[in-house]
């Protein structure tokens, strides 16, 4: 047991305009322990377009030839005479771009493009996946600025194994205004075998109960979105691939959107059999990178941790069902005594308003405006009426758990102010970091989790569900629900 608490670190003053190269720094690293099966160099020609030479439609480039020759300009160049000319039109309009077929699957590209800086340019680098395996990746925040204003836009992409009908590489802007790009360049990136490894995990179900979870799928699909009937639990089995023995399992859905069944990359919650564990974990979630914007959650979770803030366990793994490959799978620890363990806390409840009301009302809405639950802001008043609810695996006695629950109640019925209920410091390490990252998903009252900590009596955050895909547009203020209105808690947090 841990018999000692710690405060978070002090935040460093970290200017805003340093995290994309954290992200990028991140991303670098994160990629060197992604899977793949990256093919000599020889096979991985290289690609670059300075936009000097033309031949009718097209650029003379390095390796290929590149569309979007009309866009050649010599107005301003990084290189050479010439540069990409995006001007004004009707929607969205286009410089050089290259589509490239039967690239190696699981290969990694760096795609790069020098942009001449204007702060009405809403110029970017795009990559998109065409066909099976569609993706969609942009950069339109530089990673190197210069004095003469051009500044160079970044991305790393990785050839999907579903089959593709090209990927085409390219810079656009929204029509609005003049764009000038140069020096457009991919190159294959090249990483070592043995460290490129994410660990294989396997769940095997038996045929009927995988016919079982497609019709509860489906009856998600014609609803909307995923209710308590759609989870119930079957028995498979979980295994990791280092292992030949199987781990007894209940397996059911997990999520509560459809981003959670998204084809076949189902989100699931794992709970093995008691008597054993895998990598400590007992309860676990394993569920598709998009729910959570990808790598975006797991910066967040390293954040979260760095400074003191409580969070689930937060990795990938590729997983295997029923044999086939699923692809890279997030991996989420529940809330369970090994997490305050591991993070040193002492044993303590953690707490959550009851979302079920919420979701019921989204439901209806969802019926009575086909399908819209744009307006579920609406529902936000619920917090007031929730009830609060506790995770049973969190091991907590009933006299501690008395106390988090009437500290909480008393925060949603106004009756004591913030400082008295919560760690200030650290529920404002958790609000800022949502702020950073724009995991305004993480800041919804429904998604907030709350550990009682036994030494200092207060109420601590406990971090998870940060972020969400698409990425939403920034806010003015953090705490700003929808429709312009402040939510519920944070409108209670700012009477103290």
């Amino acid at each position: 047991m841990i018999l000692r608490d710690t405060k978070p670190k002090k935040w460093p003053r970290w200017p805003r305009r340093w995290l994309p190269v954290l992200l990028l720094l991140l991303l670098l690293g994160f990629m060197l322990r992604v899977e793949h099966h990256q093919a000599p160099a020889a096979d991985n020609p290289s690609y670059f377009c300075d936009a000097e030479q033309r031949q009718g439609e097209y650029f003379l480039g390095q390796g290929s030839l590149f569309r979007g020759g009309a866009s050649q300009s010599d107005d301003v160049a990084f290189s050479g005479q010439y540069a990409s000319k995006i001007t004004p039109g009707w929607k969205l309009q286009f410089g050089f771009s290259l589509r490239l077929k039967d690239l190696p699957p699981g290969t990694f590209y760096q795609a790069s493009v020098w942009h001449y800086a204007n702060h009405l340019d809403k110029g970017k680098l795009v990559v998109q996946g065409v066909g099976k395996g569609a993706f969609y990746q942009t950069a339109d925040y530089p990673v190197e600025r210069r004095d003469d204003y051009w500044e160079r836009f970044q991305l790393i992409f990785q050839v999907p194994n579903d089959s593709l009908d090209y990927i085409h590489i390219y810079v656009v802007n929204n029509g609005r205004n003049i764009s000038y790009f140069d020096d457009l360049s991919i190159q294959p990136v090249l990483l070592k075998q043995e460290e490129a490894q994410a660990p294989k995990i396997h769940l095997d179900l038996a045929a009927s109960d995988l016919a079982f979870f497609r019709t509860q799928r489906e009856t998600a699909l014609r609803n909307g979105l995923i209710k308590a009937e759609q989870k119930g639990w079957r028995k498979g089995a979980f295994r990791p691939e280092y292992s030949a023995v199987p781990i007894p399992a209940k397996i059911r859905l997990k999520g509560d959107l459809l981003d959670h069944l998204i084809e076949e990359k189902w989100s699931f919650r794992i709970e093995l059999d008691p008597s054993q564990n895998w990598q400590q974990l007992q309860v676990f979630s394993l569920q598709t990178p998009a729910a959570r914007y990808y790598l975006n959650e797991w910066l967040l979770h390293q954040f979260w941790q760095y400074h003191g803030v409580l969070t689930p366990d937060y990795d990938f793994a590729e997983l295997l069902l029923n044999g086939k490959s699923l692809g890279l799978y997030a991996v989420e620890e529940h809330f369970e005594t090994h997490l305050l363990e591991t993070q040193e806390r002492r044993a303590g409840p953690i707490l959550r308003f009851d979302e079920s009301a919420f979701w019921d009302g989204v439901e209806r809405q969802l019926q009575l405006n086909h399908y819209d639950y744009s307006g579920s802001y609406q529902l936000n008043r619920n917090m007031h009426s929730a009830e609060i609810d506790h995770f049973a695996s969190s091991e907590a006695d009933t006299a501690l758990l008395r106390q988090a629950y009437l500290l909480l109640r008393q925060f949603q019925t106004g009756r004591q102010p913030a400082h008295a209920i919560f760690d200030l410091e650290r529920l404002a390490g958790y609000y800022a970091a949502c702020d950073i990252f724009q995991a305004y998903h993480g800041v919804a009252w429904h998604n907030q989790r709350f550990y009682f900590n036994p030494l200092t009596q207060l109420l601590e955050p406990v971090g998870f569900d940060g972020c969400a895909y698409p990425a939403p547009t920034p806010l003015q203020i953090l705490g700003q629900g929808g429709g312009g209105h402040l939510s519920p808690l944070f409108a209670q947090l700012y009477q103290d």
